[in-house]
């Protein structure tokens, strides 16, 4: 059994992360694509500028925060793919965003990836 799903746009996330997200049709990340808030998250998780997700959220001017609490940057929510299949269907970009930041800063290898932010 495959632990990751790829969305129609080319990326990646883990299944579980898609299926255990709680379901939001609200703000800039309505029919969004969560698979893809999560790798913009990883991507600038993995350029350590931040030490942790508040500190990254405190630097935010312009955020969207879902009814769970998870702040996303509302250009990086408006610029994502639509997405209304798979496990990702109706799940919450916000805590997507959120998960992928914080594995970013795991220490992963950025170099070793090929992820493009949306800018």
């Amino acid at each position: 059994m495959n632990n990751n799903e790829s969305c129609i746009h080319g990326g990646v996330s883990p299944v579980a992360l898609l299926t255990n997200l709680h379901h939001s049709q609200s703000g800039s990340g309505r029919y969004r694509c969560p698979t893809c808030a999560y790798e913009q998250g990883f991507i600038l998780g993995s350029t350590r500028k931040w030490k942790t997700y508040a500190s990254f959220c405190e630097s935010l001017k312009d955020y969207e925060i879902c009814k769970k609490g998870s702040i996303a940057p509302t250009r990086i929510l408006l610029e994502l793919g639509d997405n209304q299949g798979g496990a990702a269907k109706h799940k919450c970009t916000n805590c997507a965003f959120k998960e992928g930041f914080q594995v970013g800063l795991l220490g992963n290898d950025v170099d070793e990836i090929n992820l493009e932010l949306i800018t």
